[in-house]
């Protein structure tokens, strides 16, 4: 399977071809999701471009590829609950770590995916924080977890997380339209008209998430639309017109650092002293990001 074939999860596929393409591999990663997300494909097909020979990760065709495909490469190893067991012990992580700081035997990298990541004992998670700590720079290990919240703070700080989307048709519709009125003028640099928009139309904190969640569905959409060109990816019912017009105007790079402007405020919302101030401290914060 190729990451194109996967459905949606722009962002997470995204976030693995540059690393691949760019060969910039960090030491751990943590793909969390759904029961019903790619999650453990995404950690594979990762896995197997790490330690892909070929001139694309993964090319499928390299000796190392066919390795890994037959489930007898050297330098990768599944690390999961044994039968029988409802965890993964401090003994399991032992055994990696006894391996993780030997040299690659073929690849210029041990790759390790450990899964249901989120079932470890507490014990496990801080034998692993030793690697988190003090990686050797030709291992990486990726932590694939149904819930990211169960990991220790220590272990998620210093990894790169990754979230895995639903396979499935998801769409949602955008429920006022002024969010994509601000977008629109956003694209076309107005920013006196971008902060009266909201300022006009926003009433509460309330008002305000839901601002900010339809702002990341119309930015997501627009990513989509500018990488794979194809609507019925998109997940605003009916805004396809306008999301085709505005994503000639915003790079995907703006897009990314905007849904993290909205993701950082969706969590700050009531640390400003009044709704107003909160409001121009996140248009001003997107508009710092175009300049």
């Amino acid at each position: 399977m190729k990451l194109y074939e996967i459905k949606r999860n722009f962002i997470s596929k995204k976030i693995i071809e540059n690393s691949l393409n760019n060969k910039k591999i960090s030491h751990s990663y943590i793909i969390t999701g759904e029961e019903n997300s790619p999650k453990e494909i995404l950690a594979e097909l990762f896995a197997k471009g790490i330690l892909c020979k070929g001139e694309s990760s993964p090319c499928d065709a390299c000796l190392s590829c066919k390795k890994f495909d037959g489930n007898n490469h050297p330098d990768f190893s599944k690390i999961k609950v044994i039968d029988g067991k409802a965890s993964i012990s401090i003994e399991q992580i032992r055994n990696v770590l006894k391996e993780a700081y030997l040299k690659p035997n073929e690849s210029d990298k041990r790759v390790y995916i450990i899964y249901d990541a989120h079932l470890m004992t507490e014990q496990a998670q801080n034998a692993l924080l030793k690697f988190f700590e003090e990686p050797p720079f030709f291992s990486v290990i990726i932590l694939v977890a149904k819930d990211v919240n169960l990991l220790l703070e220590t272990i998620k700080s210093r990894a790169l997380i990754i979230n895995a989307e639903p396979e499935e048709d998801i769409s949602y519709s955008i429920k006022n339209e002024y969010s994509l009125d601000y977008l629109d003028r956003f694209s076309d640099k107005n920013e006196a008209e971008c902060l009266d928009i909201i300022l006009d139309n926003i009433k509460s904190s309330e008002d305000f998430v839901d601002f900010l969640s339809d702002l990341k569905i119309l930015l997501r959409d627009i990513c989509v639309f500018k990488n794979v060109n194809s609507p019925n990816l998109m997940t605003g019912k009916n805004k396809e017109l306008q999301i085709s017009q505005i994503s000639y105007k915003i790079t995907d790079i703006q897009s990314q650092k905007l849904m993290e402007i909205c993701d950082d405020f969706i969590l700050r919302i009531y640390e400003y002293a009044n709704l107003k101030l909160s409001l121009c401290a996140f248009n001003a914060k997107c508009w710092e990001e175009i300049r």
